[in-house]
């Protein structure tokens, strides 16, 4: 080795130990992600770092400890901190969620894509109202909201969807998707007692992106309920493990927002070999951490309500979240697919599920309504007037009541 590349593998070192991302290591000393590697690999011929030093995905690790002391100082992230405080963003704090005695409730929501043309806006409503009725009978102690994606149509998703969209520009997207929560919120607040806590989660869906997938619309909603309307949104990425029993008696579920099609099942076979793969892979590693298995997929993505539960395996059992778009292709069978949203209510005593659908009457109108669409852009139009007030008005602290 030189002396100029020994120089530069003592920097590469010394930078792996205090930045211990690869990313930022490239940055700093302006070398390619293969130049690191590679100084990486002479470092530890000539004993300058540690044999057990490697790389898992950007970080670096020492055996298990992650290396890394120094925060790098990123320009580019700076400027967005200056432009997050010239707007009035506010990051979004971890709430401490109150859970009264009662059932755990969990209300699954996926695919509205409320800037699509074909929305079902009326049937949306009629769904949360009916829901909210059911959770107002249970008399919960808590509740959780869990968005499965899609709850907007995106941009760039498929040829001519520029077409179809009420909106095609992503910053009014976010911002409807992000005050659908201050709606379903205020109607779930009409059922319940006080003091009852709502936690809202989302995952990322297909069409939750813009240009070709480099931006994140799941990222901004979440950013958007919160940072404009004051409601905590957790962004769960493109999959979650999460709890839908209580403390006491937890019922584990991945869920994802989904992949692929069949004309036959709400799930298509490769989704389901693939993800119950992945079920098992996770349960290993649950098992050895002594955490309870995890017993349940849950999905959206083909707007086919399967509420009910199908039992793949002996210890698995799927679910699907139904959607609210119009269905206008005949090679599809247009809206032969239940759609509804899945209620999950778990005591000490009893786990079920619940399917929650549209009145019939209000979803066969909108499915065949000749003027869907100029409905759809006064509703949007009207829906952001209103947000946009009511964000305003959280501002000027004169809080509006939505409703």
């Amino acid at each position: 080795m030189s002396a100029l590349s020994r120089e530069t593998a003592e920097k590469v070192v010394g930078s792996i130990i205090e930045y211990g991302n690869i990313l930022t290591v490239s940055r700093k000393l302006g070398l390619s992600v293969a130049s690191i590697s590679r100084y990486l690999r002479e470092a530890k011929t000539l004993n300058m770092l540690d044999n057990d030093v490697h790389l898992v995905g950007t970080q670096f690790y020492a055996g298990d400890v992650p290396l890394g002391w120094k925060t790098a100082e990123d320009p580019i992230d700076e400027m967005v901190r200056q432009e997050k405080a010239r707007r009035g963003y506010r990051e979004l704090e971890s709430p401490v969620l109150v859970k009264l005695p009662g059932p755990h409730v969990t209300l699954d929501i996926g695919d509205l894509h409320a800037t699509d043309e074909d929305f079902l806006w009326d049937s949306f409503f009629s769904t949360l109202k009916a829901a909210a009725a059911m959770i107002g009978e249970v008399d919960p102690g808590w509740v959780t909201v869990r968005g499965l994606g899609d709850w907007i149509s995106g941009k760039g998703i498929f040829r001519g969807q520029e077409v179809r969209n009420i909106t095609n520009h992503a910053h009014w997207q976010t911002l409807l998707g992000g005050y659908f929560c201050v709606l379903i919120e205020a109607e779930l607040k009409k059922h319940l007692r006080k003091g009852v806590d709502i936690e809202f989660e989302y995952i990322k869906g297909n069409h939750d992106q813009a240009d070709g997938g480099s931006v994140n619309l799941a990222y901004y909603l979440c950013n958007e309920a919160y940072a404009s309307f004051g409601i905590p949104m957790r962004y769960a990425g493109t999959e979650t493990v999460a709890n839908y029993g209580t403390e006491e008696d937890p019922v584990w579920a991945l869920v994802v927002h989904g992949f692929g099609a069949s004309d036959y099942s709400p799930h298509s076979n490769t989704l389901l070999r693939k993800l119950s793969k992945r079920i098992a892979d996770l349960n290993v590693e649950r098992t050895n951490g002594l955490l309870e298995p995890i017993t349940e997929l849950r999905t959206g993505h083909t707007h086919w309500l399967q509420a009910r539960g199908l039992r793949y395996t002996r210890n698995l059992t799927v679910y699907c979240t139904g959607g609210f778009q119009r269905n206008k292709r005949p090679e599809l069978g247009q809206n032969q697919r239940p759609t509804g949203f899945i209620l999950t209510v778990a005591d000490a005593t009893a786990y079920q599920t619940i399917e929650v659908c549209p009145d019939d009457d209000v979803f066969v109108d909108e499915i065949n309504s000749p003027d869907l669409e100029f409905r759809n852009l006064q509703r949007t139009g009207a829906t952001l007037r209103e947000a946009l007030d009511y964000m305003i008005s959280l501002r000027e602290g004169t809080k509006r009541r939505v409703s």
